[in-house]
């Protein structure tokens, strides 16, 4: 029953602290709404009026459609190829920044201007993006990784204790921030959800009143939040963040959290129990969701090994239990109930 009630309370407070995040979130530039309705006039005009802006807007849109390999016969990059793309909207970008000055003898801000044409341009050639960032080998590999480890403790994954979190689910906001930057529709949007993600973990440290930590135990962290997540398509969408969000982020610090996040999933690719202070059962045992565990006991590394199938037992019945069924985090689902009673196999 403890097991059952942590995994629903884990369930529903996971879901209503993505929704809330998502509603309370809110983007650094989204206080310029003024310069925000300017820059997207010049982007979407209405009426009759065109401007220069929208029509290039528009080639490049039909650029992407018209060029689905990104690059020419010459070798050149085009349509939703990073390169071209971040040429496309460097010059954009660039271009309704020095009119602005020179028209008005207003300064935009340049990551409020990119972030805005983004958010209208990216909608448009997505599909062709992703297409081109896709990476579903490397999305499976993470996704069973975070399955495989996804019991994993913080004493396991040699967090310093002073730095491990008392709550029934350790850094849970900073599990669910990160969950957050899938509902995320565009790179920068993204890159900032992860920021918020790892300033989450930083807030629970600091109610802990560990103030500071040093770039290894932020890491250890970080694998122990990633793992949780479990974040859909990590790969693929780390790809879209780093090849397409804005380069000027690089510096700071969504570049360095985007870094961590990179080298933390590089390692839990590569993770496997030996590397773990994981106090691995080294006896046989009985389990009854069979294909779940064949499918375990498959996997590179697995501290699973299938001895024996097909063994029945007399004076048992399976038993599911709903909240754990609905906990993806758990590795099984089910529970052998002793009956006494021997029809039951």
């Amino acid at each position: 029953e403890g097991e059952g009630l942590e995994g629903s309370l884990f369930v529903q407070s996971s879901i209503q602290r993505i929704q809330g995040f998502l509603t309370k979130f809110q983007f650094p530039s989204d206080a310029t709404s003024t310069s925000q309705t300017y820059i997207q006039d010049l982007l979407s005009p209405r009426g009759d009026r065109t401007t220069l802006e929208a029509q290039k807007v528009q080639e490049y849109v039909t650029e992407c459609m018209q060029h689905p390999l990104t690059v020419d016969s010459s070798g050149n990059p085009r349509g939703a190829h990073q390169q071209r793309y971040q040429e496309f909207m460097g010059v954009l970008c660039g271009y309704i920044v020095e009119k602005q000055r020179e028209w008005q003898g207003e300064e935009l801000p340049y990551d409020l201007v990119y972030n805005t044409v983004e958010r209208h341009l990216m909608p448009k050639v997505k599909s062709a993006v992703l297409r081109h960032v896709a990476q579903a080998d490397r999305d499976e590999v993470i996704s069973r990784q975070c399955q495989t480890f996804s019991n994993v403790t913080l004493e396991q994954l040699r967090v310093k204790p002073e730095l491990r979190s008392p709550e029934l689910v350790p850094f849970i906001d900073s599990i669910s921030s990160l969950r957050a930057s899938y509902f995320s529709p565009n790179p920068t949007d993204k890159m900032y959800t992860i920021v918020a993600a790892a300033k989450a973990l930083y807030d629970q440290l600091g109610v802990m009143g560990e103030m500071s930590i040093d770039g290894d135990s932020f890491l250890d962290l970080w694998i122990y939040v990633i793992l949780k997540a479990n974040v859909r398509d990590l790969a693929t969408n780390l790809c879209f963040m780093v090849e397409y969000g804005n380069p000027q982020l690089a510096n700071d610090e969504a570049g360095y959290y985007l870094t961590t996040l990179e080298a933390a999933v590089s390692f839990i690719e590569k993770l496997v129990p030996e590397q773990l202070n994981l106090p691995w059962i080294q006896e046989d045992f009985v389990v009854c969701e069979r294909g779940h565990f064949s499918q375990l006991a498959r996997l590179p590394g697995s501290c699973f090994q299938v001895v024996k199938e097909g063994v029945e037992l007399q004076g048992y019945q399976v038993a599911i239990i709903q909240e754990w069924a609905l906990n993806r985090a758990r590795l099984f689902k089910s529970v052998l109930v002793p009956t006494g009673e021997r029809q039951d196999t």
